[in-house]
């Protein structure tokens, strides 16, 4: 019996072996994404490189846009930092993304976009009230290119009016998560591009159809 006792541990702990490393590989399989250079030089481009703390609101960043606890770069931070801060912080984006939407096949194109979005905009998103979650959450693979857009470009408000500059970054986010566009101008001849109506009063609920 002692011996048959053995042979059943052995085999219970080989299976607790196994069972870690296969959840360790689709734990891996998931959060394999990281943000491209190509995004991050989107990301450094839509802002100043700021060498030490600065308050927006109610938050401490650093670096290009980069949140950080306040009073954690006494010293300030060299460009080489601020880049590696940035890429750090939004690697975190495409694993929140990740375990966010774990039934959801995403290429690399799309985390880039995601993650520059919710670089732009924090975490608010995550939620069921944001059309680009219940969208994700739900029927991304049946939903038409305009939809998309304007999940995306419905978070193009500033101080509650439409604001241009932001309208804009919605649209380069857009084109990145449907076609892997790149860039902030207009892709070339016969690819799609995308613009905006804003309307004086709310139609069927949005005051902005991209």
């Amino acid at each position: 019996m002692t011996r048959y006792k053995k042979l059943i541990c052995a085999l219970l702990a080989l299976c607790a072996a196994l069972a870690a490393v296969c959840g360790l590989s689709l734990a891996a399989g998931r959060t394999a994404f990281k943000v491209s250079d190509a995004c991050v030089r989107i990301a450094k481009n839509r802002s100043a490189f700021y060498d030490t703390e600065y308050i927006s609101g109610d938050k401490c960043f650093i670096g290009y846009s980069t949140p950080c606890e306040a009073g954690s770069y006494p010293d300030g931070v060299t460009e080489e930092t601020a880049e590696k801060l940035l890429r750090q912080e939004m690697n975190g984006c495409t694993r929140l993304i990740s375990s966010s939407f774990p039934g959801l096949e995403l290429t690399q194109q799309r985390f880039d976009a995601l993650a520059l979005f919710t670089h732009s905009l924090g975490t608010g998103w995550f939620s069921q009230e944001s059309r680009l979650f219940t969208l994700m959450e739900t029927n991304l693979e049946g939903a038409d290119d305009a939809k998309v857009v304007n999940a995306f470009g419905a978070w193009c408000h500033v101080g509650g009016q439409v604001n241009d500059y932001a309208a804009r970054c919605r649209i380069t986010e857009a084109r990145m998560f449907l076609y892997g566009y790149y860039a902030s101008y207009a892709p070339s001849s016969g690819a799609k591009d995308y613009y905006y109506v804003v309307f004086p009063e709310k139609k069927d609920g949005y005051d902005v159809i991209f």
